[in-house]
C-alpha cells in the first residue's frame, strides 16, 4: 500500500530480517558460533576438494602396512616448487610403495589419470602386480608402438592410462630427430619431444625406477627421460644409489626433475659447498650422542649464502630456539633438524630416508667371509692367464687397458668357468649386467683369441673343474646353512659363465636349484616365486638382474660368490632380504674370499660388507690401493713372463725414450680417469694401473 509520498507500506506479518555480512572472527570474539552440521558439512567441502596441505589423502586408502617415513615423499613433492623428486632412499624401505603412494595422492588430490612407469626390463612385471595389489592401479605393459597409441587416443579425449615400459624398449634409437628413422622408438621420441610447451602435458606423472642408469647425461636413455619429464606435470626418480662414482651423477639426476636450479655446473657446486653446514647441523640434530651446546655452535655457524637465501628461514629457526629457552628435547631436536632439511634446496627435490633412522626395521646383519686357497695347478692357470692380459695391455692403446680388468674379474670369479668358456671360443667376458650403457662394452676378440689358445686343452678344463676349491668352499657353506635351518640360500655371482657352470655342479651334486640371470627370457618374479614356494629348492643362483628392485624377503641368507668392483652393488644385493618385510631376526651374508695375499683380500672383503653392529649401519669403504710393479724393481707396466721365457720384442725391460713416455703419460691419464670417475660415499676408489687391479681382484673374490 503506498502513501504517495513514494514509500510503500507492508503488514507487519510479511517482514523478514534483512541479511547482513558476517564477518567470521567477530562472530569467534562473540561466542558466536555455527550449527555442528553446517561446520561438518563445510570440513568436507574443503577435504573433498583435495587442496588440503596438511592433510594426506593416501593414508588409510592403500592395502599397504603403515610406516610414517614412506609418506615423506608425498608430502614433499606437494610442496616442491618443481614438482619433481628423487627418493634415494637406501635399499629395502619400499621406493616402489612410496611411489605408489604419490600416485594415489595426485589421483585424490587432482584427478590425475595419466601414469607412466619406466623401469628395467626386469622389473616390470613387478610393478604391475605392486600397484594393482597394494595401489587397485590396473596397468599396462607396453612396447614403444603401445605407448604412442595411447598418447595419441588420449589426445583425442581419452579417458587416461596407467602404463609401465622397460627403458630398452622406448629408448630411442641414435638419428631419432632427423625424421629418417621411422621406428617406433624414433617416432615416440618424436612425438613427446613435440609435445614440448603445449597447454595439457602429456603425462600427469613419471616415474623412472632404478634412475641411476640415467646418470650419463650423454646417453640416449637420459634423453628420452628429459624429453618425457618436460611433458610432465609430476616427476618421480627412484634410486638407492643416485651417486654411482661421481658428484656428477647426482646433478644429471637432479637436472631431469628440477632443470632450472641444476643444469648449471658450477650452480651446482656452490650449492653443495653452502649446503654442507645444513646436512652437518641436522646430522647432529638427529644424533642423540651429540651434546645441545655443540648443536647450538653449529647452528650459529650457518648464515645465508649466494645460492641458498634462507635469511627469513634462520630467523624462524632463531625464534624457534628462543621459544623454547634453549632446553634439549627429542621434539625440539626434530623441529630442528625438520628446519635445516627444509632451508636446503637439495631439500626440496630429494628425498633420503636411512635404514638406521627407520624403527621400523631391527633386522640385524651377520656378515663375514670365507677363505678359500688355490691349489698349485690353479695357481699356475691364473698366473698364465694373467700373463696373457698383461702382455695384451702392454701393446695396446692405455684407453684400453682399464677395461680389460674384465678377464681378470671373470678367472677371479670362477678358474673352471673362465677356462670352458674361453677354451669354448665364446664372445665377450659374459658379465650379466641390465642397463649399462652399450658403449661401455668394447670388442677385445684379439685378447679373446689369446685366451683361447691357452685354454683349449680339454684336459686343462677337466683338471682345473676336478680341482676346484672354490666350489668346494661354496658346498661346505650351502651345507653350513643346511645345517643350521636355513634351507633357501641366494648366491650371486657378476657372470652368466660363473652361473652356468655353478648350475651343473650344484645339480651334480644333489642340489636343487633356480637359475636367473639376463640369458633367461622367464620373468623374474615368476622364478622368484618358484623358489619361494618350492620347499624342494634349496638355492637360487642370480646375478645382478637380481640385484635391483626385487623381493626376496622370505629369505635370510645370501653368498657372494665374487664382489661387484662398485659397493653399492653389494648393498643392492643385501637390500633383496634385508629389507621391509623380513621376519627374520637376523639375516646372514657371507663372501668367498681368497687367501693368496691374505691381507689385501680380506681386508678389501671386510671394507665392502663392514657389518653395521648395533645401530645397523652399513659403511661402504674402499680403499686406496696403491701401484705396485708386477715384479721387484721391474718398471710399472713391466708384462710379467714365466721363468725362462722373454716375450717377443724383448719387452722384459722398462720403457725408455719416446715409447716409455707415451706408457708414461697414458698411464698419468688412466690413472687420472680413475680418480675423477670414482668418488663415492665420501671416499675415493682408485682403480689403480692394470697389472696391480688383476692381482687385487684375484684375490677380493
Amino acid at each position: 500500500m503506498a502513501d504517495g509520498s513514494g514509500c510503500q507500506k507492508f503488514p507487519e506479518s510479511q517482514l523478514v530480517a534483512g541479511a547482513r555480512e558476517v564477518d567470521p572472527l567477530e562472530e569467534l570474539r562473540a561466542g558466536r558460533f555455527t550449527d555442528p552440521d553446517r561446520l561438518r558439512r563445510s570440513l568436507l567441502h574443503h577435504r573433498l576438494t583435495g587442496r588440503l596441505r596438511d592433510i594426506i589423502y593416501s593414508m588409510d586408502v592403500t592395502d599397504t602396512d603403515f610406516h610414517a617415513y614412506q609418506f615423506k615423499p608425498v608430502v614433499k613433492l606437494l610442496s616442491s616448487p618443481s614438482q619433481g623428486l628423487l627418493i634415494a632412499d637406501e635399499v629395502g624401505l619400499g621406493k616402489t610403495i612410496e611411489a605408489g603412494l604419490v600416485w594415489t595422492e595426485l589421483v585424490a588430490r587432482f584427478d590425475a589419470s595419466r601414469l607412466l612407469v619406466v623401469c628395467p626390463k626386469s622389473l616390470t612385471e613387478k610393478w604391475r602386480l605392486e600397484l594393482w595389489h597394494k595401489f587397485s592401479v590396473d596397468a599396462k605393459i607396453v612396447s614403444a608402438g603401445e605407448l604412442l597409441d595411447h598418447l595419441k587416443r588420449d589426445g583425442e579425449g581419452g579417458d587416461g592410462f596407467a602404463l609401465i615400459a622397460s627403458i630398452s624398449a622406448i629408448r630411442p634409437p641414435k638419428d631419432w630427430d632427423d625424421g629418417t628413422d621411422d621406428s617406433d622408438r624414433a617416432r615416440l621420441c618424436r612425438y613427446i619431444a613435440d609435445a614440448e610447451g603445449l597447454a595439457r602435458p602429456l603425462f600427469d606423472c613419471v616415474i623412472f625406477d632404478e634412475a641411476h642408469h640415467l646418470r650419463n647425461s650423454s646417453t640416449l636413455a637420459h634423453a628420452f627421460a628429459r624429453a618425457a619429464m618436460l611433458v610432465s606435470d609430476y616427476k618421480l626418480l627412484l634410486s638407492a644409489t643416485p651417486i654411482n662414482l661421481r658428484s656428477e651423477d647426482l646433478r644429471n639426476l637432479l637436472s631431469l626433475v628440477d632443470p632450472d636450479s641444476f643444469d648449471n655446473a658450477f650452480a651446482f657446486t656452490a650449492i653443495n659447498d653452502e649446503n654442507k653446514p645444513l646436512v652437518r647441523a641436522r646430522d647432529l640434530a638427529l644424533d642423540p650422542q651429540t651434546g645441545f651446546a655443540e648443536l647450538l655452535n653449529e647452528l650459529s655457524g650457518i648464515s645465508s649464502g649466494v645460492m641458498l637465501r634462507i635469511d627469513r628461514q634462520l630467523d624462524n629457526l632463531k625464534r624457534e630456539l628462543a621459544a623454547s629457552g634453549l632446553a634439549d628435547s627429542k621434539d625440539l631436536r626434530m623441529k630442528i633438524a625438520a628446519m635445516l632439511e627444509e632451508m636446503s634446496l637439495l631439500g626440496s627435490v630429494v628425498n633420503r630416508t636411512r635404514r638406521r633412522d627407520v624403527n621400523d626395521l631391527q633386522v640385524k646383519r651377520e656378515v663375514d667371509h670365507m677363505p678359500w686357497t688355490m691349489t698349485a695347478g690353479e695357481r699356475a692357470f691364473y698366473d698364465a692367464a694373467s700373463d696373457i692380459v698383461r702382455q695384451h695391455a702392454f701393446e695396446i692403446a692405455a684407453s684400453e687397458r682399464f677395461l680389460l680388468a674384465t678377464p681378470q674379474r671373470l678367472i677371479a670369479s670362477s678358474l673352471a668357468a673362465a677356462c670352458r668358456h674361453w677354451g669354448n671360443k665364446a664372445e665377450g667376458f659374459s658379465e650379466d649386467e641390465e642397463g649399462d650403457d652399450s658403449a661401455s662394452r668394447r670388442s677385445t676378440g684379439p685378447l679373446i683369441a689369446k685366451l683361447a689358445r691357452l685354454c683349449a686343452s680339454r684336459e686343462l678344463q677337466a683338471e682345473l673343474a676336478a680341482a676346484d676349491t672354490k666350489l668346494r668352499t661354496l658346498l661346505g657353506a650351502i651345507r653350513e646353512h643346511d645345517a643350521r635351518g636355513d634351507h633357501k640360500v641366494i648366491v650371486f655371482s657378476s657372470f652368466r659363465t660363473t652361473l652356468d657352470y655353478l648350475a651343473e655342479k650344484l645339480r651334480e651334486n644333489g642340489i636343487a636349484i633356480e637359475v636367473m640371470h639376463g640369458g633367461i627370457k622367464e620373468e623374474r618374479t615368476q622364478i622368484i616365486a618358484r623358489f619361494a614356494d618350492s620347499e624342494g629348492l634349496r638355492v637360487l643362483l642370480t646375478s645382478e638382474v637380481g640385484g635391483e628392485g626385487l623381493d626376496m624377503q622370505f629369505c635370510r641368507s645370501l653368498i657372494n660368490y665374487d664382489l661387484p668392483w662398485n659397493p653399492m652393488k653389494v648393498e643392492q644385493r643385501i637390500g633383496r632380504i634385508d629389507r621391509i618385510g623380513q621376519k627374520a631376526e637376523r639375516i646372514n651374508v657371507l663372501s668367498l674370499i681368497a687367501t693368496d695375499k691374505s691381507r689385501a683380500g680380506a681386508r678389501i672383503g671386510r671394507d665392502v660388507h663392514c657389518t653395521r653392529g648395533e645401530d645397523r649401519k652399513l659403511v661402504h669403504r674402499r680403499r686406496l690401493w696403491r701401484a705396485r710393479s708386477g715384479q721387484p724393481g721391474s718398471g710399472p707396466w713391466l708384462a710379467r713372463t714365466p721363468p725362462g721365457q722373454r716375450p717377443a720384442g724383448g719387452r722384459d725391460q722398462p720403457c725408455r725414450g719416446a715409447e716409455g713416455t707415451r706408457a708414461r703419460e697414458d698411464r698419468s691419464h688412466a690413472e687420472r680417469e680413475g680418480h675423477k670417475h670414482h668418488c663415492g660415499g665420501g671416499r675415493l676408489i682408485c682403480p689403480g694401473n692394470f697389472p696391480v687391479r688383476e692381482k687385487l681382484i684375484g684375490n677380493t673374490q
